[in-house]
């Protein structure tokens, strides 16, 4: 048997390669059927081919992702020579999914796996369908906004559904699963990181330490933002400091701090994150 999951919209079609594999590992637990494989590296169509043929000693059916296959011009070529290719299609012991994101579709390999497989094309959503899909989440997610908060995400991102639900995931933990409002994508819908940093610069000159790891909190566990931070708030220091915007001492005062902390992440003494963390609570106290 085989299936090809293929289009633009990779967030709907990675969730239904994740239904299919999670599917799969609930029945067959043992795990030595199952096998991924990258079709753009060397060596991978050999690697397919004996998943594919090699008997189980576990009498499992076998389930074998290709990732790439279409757009992989040395497997697609070898896999179109492969004649038992028509075997696959028809077969019940083994199950591959061929997974792929833009194809080619005047490509040979994508044409035949069109006519000899369950193929699913992820359009990217738009209009209507887009709206009932976003409301489907939120309220699969218990997610707690209106209408208009779902206007504003499709009018900023379009059919995105990673950057939407991304951003939704980030305000249910800003509103601590409270009402989301269309003023509170201000502050955090992609694009606006320097928003975010003057949010934080306020939160941080005034005193006000529960708004600042409140703001802090949507960025999760991940590094790379908590270190984008830091280069925002120190260029915001500077643009604070030369339009005196607030008073020039705390400033400066805040500004070296955050100079002394990026030398810590930088040479690895702690992470990103921390370091924020522990920058907003040395000023609460010095406060």
């Amino acid at each position: 048997m085989i299936l090809f999951l293929h289009g633009p919209d990779t967030y709907r079609s990675r969730q239904k390669l994740n239904e299919i594999t999670a599917r799969y590992k609930a029945i067959h637990r043992s795990g030595m059927s199952f096998k991924v494989l990258d079709a753009h590296e060397d060596s991978s169509f050999d690697v397919f081919k004996n998943s594919i043929q090699t008997t189980s000693m576990f009498s499992e059916k076998k389930l074998v992702v290709v990732k790439g296959g279409v757009n992989a011009k040395e497997f697609a070529r070898l896999f179109m020579l492969w004649p038992n290719r028509i075997w696959l299609k028809d077969s019940r012991d083994a199950v591959c999914v061929f997974y792929d994101e833009a194809t080619e579709r005047r490509s040979e390999m994508a044409r035949w796996l069109e006519e000899n497989s369950e193929a699913q094309e992820f359009a990217v959503l738009s209009g209507a369908r887009l709206l009932n899909w976003i409301r489907r989440y939120i309220q699969k997610n218990r997610i707690n906004c209106g209408e208009g908060v779902l206007w504003k995400l499709i009018a900023g991102y379009g059919g995105n559904l990673w950057a939407i639900t991304n951003e939704l995931k980030k305000l249910k933990t800003y509103k601590h699963g409270g009402s989301i409002a269309k003023e509170d994508l201000d502050i955090f819908m992609q694009g606006r990181n320097e928003e975010n940093a003057f949010a934080l610069l306020d939160a941080l000159v005034y005193g006000n330490q529960a708004r600042a790891l409140k703001l802090l909190s949507v960025y999760g566990d991940s590094e790379d933002e908590a270190r984008r931070i830091f280069g925002l708030l120190c260029w915001r220091v500077r643009k604070s400091v030369e339009s005196r915007r607030f008073d020039g001492a705390k400033l400066k005062k805040i500004y070296r701090q955050l100079i002394d902390l990026d030398v810590a992440v930088k040479t690895g003494r702690f992470g990103a994150k921390y370091a924020l963390e522990r920058f907003i609570f040395s000023e609460q106290q010095a406060g």
